[in-house]
């Protein structure tokens, strides 16, 4: 049986293949793409339709992503501290913050709006290597949006965490706490900067926030959605954590044809 054959038509394809870089028209059967390049060219895979959907538009392959991680899609329920413009799931543009005073006045602005002090302030993507003053963030710092607050600020990179006063007096770290990741200043203090994921734990487990690694389905969502945006059609999630939820939600949300 010979399945149906549709040649899409577009401004414009650019394949990605050095030998044939440019094409106008991609034959298509079940889902799987035969070839692209000229009308003429592609009538000899047999009996099509012609669909022009796309006859005015520039065509790509889907990217590839090889090093990514879904939590990107879990972020968005918190604040963007980033030093770079980013764009969320639902296409919005979050502006970059480019030294630490405009940080501390975006937490200061959340802050103000929680409500519930018992709320934990969560933020993402800090960059200080970008500041020009070379300054770290510390509870000093963090001070100054709130002594009583629970805070989380997360680094761009993941391995790092700022935590607020209240988290290191609840997660009993101070000058005696021996842990890897737990930095100290000159006078051997807590700074409030927690590296790796065993510091970073005892500021979790303190605070009603979820672990970045514990991905729902509506998180896959939003990440696709972040994904799509972008051109990404195929993803590698290289920080998941391997257990029965994450798997039961990684194979619903990947079996959706949506």
């Amino acid at each position: 049986m010979t399945h149906a054959i549709t040649i899409f038509s577009a401004r414009k394809i650019l394949t990605m293949n050095t030998y044939q870089p440019v094409a106008t028209h991609v034959a298509v059967r079940e889902g799987r793409i035969l070839g692209t390049g000229s009308l003429d060219e592609l009538v000899e895979w047999g009996e099509y339709t012609i669909d022009k959907r796309f006859a005015d538009k520039v065509l790509l392959p889907g990217f590839v992503e090889a090093h990514c991680h879904a939590m990107n899609g879990s972020v968005w329920e918190n604040t963007y501290v980033g030093y770079f413009d980013r764009t969320d799931p639902d296409g919005r543009v979050w502006p970059g913050i480019k030294d630490l005073d405009g940080v501390l006045d975006r937490l200061r602005e959340i802050e103000r709006t929680l409500g519930d002090p018992e709320r934990t302030l969560v933020a993402w993507g800090f960059d200080p290597i970008y500041f020009n003053d070379g300054v770290r963030m510390t509870v000093s710092h963090l001070d100054q949006v709130s002594r009583e607050r629970k805070i989380l600020v997360q680094h761009s990179n993941g391995h790092l965490l700022n935590v607020s006063r209240k988290v290191l007096d609840l997660a009993g770290i101070d000058a005696n706490t021996n842990v890897e990741g737990i930095m100290k200043d000159a006078d051997g203090n807590p700074s409030g900067e927690l590296g790796e994921m065993a510091a970073q734990f005892m500021a979790f487990r303190v605070t009603d926030v979820r672990r970045f690694d514990e991905i729902n389905a509506e998180d896959l969502r939003s990440f696709a959605r972040t994904a799509t945006n972008v051109g990404v059609t195929t993803a590698t999630d290289l920080h998941a954590r391997v257990h029965d939820q994450n798997i039961k939600n990684y194979v619903e949300v990947t079996r959706d044809p949506n």
